[in-house]
């Protein structure tokens, strides 16, 4: 799932979700810039600071 062009927080970000086997790969990205890019078990919770 990519969504794109987030508009929050005064900024505007794209946040990509992948399944990875039984997990799920999170990355969110300012431009080409990329903010985080983590690995996480299906249900958990991650915290970003933008």
């Amino acid at each position: 799932m990519k969504l794109r062009h987030i508009h929050a927080f005064e900024r505007d970000f794209d946040m990509t979700v992948e399944r990875i086997g039984k997990k799920l790969k999170i990355t969110i990205a300012d431009g080409q810039k990329i903010i985080t890019n983590t690995l996480i078990k299906d249900g958990d919770k991650i915290n970003v600071n933008l």
